[in-house]
C-alpha cells in the first residue's frame, strides 16, 4: 500500500513538473519558444524581445508625439516613428509636415536688414525668411557668411 501511495505522489509531482515546463514556453506563430529564448519580431516598434513565463515580453520604442493635435501620421513601412505627417493647421499648402532635426536655421544669413530665418517643415526640412513685416523674402542669399 506504501508503494502505491509514494507512486501517485510521485506521478502527480511530475505531472506539475511537465505542465510547468510547458506553460513557461511560449508559441508565437507556430514556433515554440522556451523560457528566456529571445523571439524575433515583426513590428519595428519592438525590440528585445524574450519568451518570459509563457509571455512574449519586449521593449517597446516610444516616439515623439505628433507636432500638432489635427496631425495625422503618415505610416512608413519597416519604421516604427512616424516623421511626416498630414497637418492641415501647419501646413495649409496640403504639403506634408516633416520632423527634421537639427536647427534648420543654423548658419544661414540673409543681405535683406532685419530678415528673420524661419523653420519650414512643411514639404521637407528647409527654411525661409521673412522681413521684419512678417511678408516672405523671395529671394535672400540663405547660405552667405
Amino acid at each position: 500500500m506504501n508503494k502505491l501511495i509514494i507512486i501517485a505522489i510521485l506521478t502527480v509531482f511530475v505531472t506539475h513538473a511537465m505542465l510547468t515546463a510547458e506553460a513557461s514556453d511560449c508559441e508565437v506563430q507556430g514556433v515554440v519558444y522556451s523560457n528566456g529564448d529571445p523571439i524575433p519580431s515583426d513590428n519595428p516598434c519592438e525590440f528585445n524581445c524574450v519568451c518570459q513565463a509563457g509571455q512574449k515580453m519586449c521593449a517597446v520604442m516610444s516616439c515623439q508625439p505628433a507636432p500638432d493635435m489635427n496631425c495625422v501620421s503618415i505610416p512608413i513601412d519597416g519604421e516604427c516613428c512616424p516623421s511626416t505627417y498630414n497637418c492641415p493647421d501647419l501646413c495649409p499648402s496640403g504639403e506634408p509636415w516633416h520632423r527634421c532635426s537639427g536647427d534648420l536655421c543654423e548658419g544661414k544669413t540673409c543681405h535683406v536688414p532685419g530678415a528673420t530665418c524661419v523653420p519650414d517643415q512643411c514639404g521637407g526640412c528647409d527654411s525661409y525668411f521673412v522681413r521684419q513685416n512678417g511678408t516672405k523674402i523671395k529671394k535672400c542669399n540663405k547660405n552667405r557668411k
